[in-house]
């Protein structure tokens, strides 16, 4: 996707794009974002947008949106924040490497508790277990995926304008 596109979805100021093409630039020959974007400074410049369109700072958005099959996708810290952020309480009731329950309630409601579990079987069957990470870490991964599909479920209003995979 190249930078012009990229000026045409993501709404921003003429001093937000000043600063953002040429930091795109820098970091993509600079080793300090993820491999998958090393010189590639049009998918850079995507994240940025993306995350400016989500209010989220230039560099955290490198080290929090991904991208995905062609789609800027948040990760699970991003979706949980979001929906702390709109008045939910989410929190980890079991975490193994095998069995994740996240648990969560509207903040002015804490008796309306909410649970989503994720096992390695669930993990097997969405075909995750291929990631070389996730096979090193797989209560994150596990945790990742419950606390993510929990909070889309309790706050489907936070969500509105973000890609977020499906579970």
């Amino acid at each position: 996707m190249s930078i012009e596109r990229v000026q045409q979805t993501a709404p921003a100021t003429s001093a937000e794009s000043a600063r953002i093409e040429p930091m795109a630039q820098r970091l993509a020959k600079s080793g300090l974002v993820p491999s998958s974007l090393w010189n590639k400074p049009n998918e850079i410049a995507l994240v940025m947008w993306r995350g400016h369109e989500w209010g989220i700072s230039p560099l955290t958005s490198l080290e929090s949106i991904y991208v995905i099959e062609g789609s800027t996708v948040p990760a699970a810290k991003i979706i949980v924040g979001r929906a702390k952020a709109a008045g939910y309480d989410i929190w980890p009731e079991l975490l193994s490497s095998t069995r994740v329950v996240a648990a969560g309630c509207p903040k002015d409601n804490p008796a309306r508790v909410s649970r989503v579990e994720w096992t390695i079987e669930d993990a097997k069957t969405a075909g995750l277990l291929g990631n070389a990470v996730w096979k090193k870490y797989p209560t994150a991964m596990l945790w990742a995926r419950a606390s993510s599909q929990l909070a889309r479920a309790l706050a489907p209003e936070a969500f509105i304008g973000l890609t977020v995979p499906s579970d």
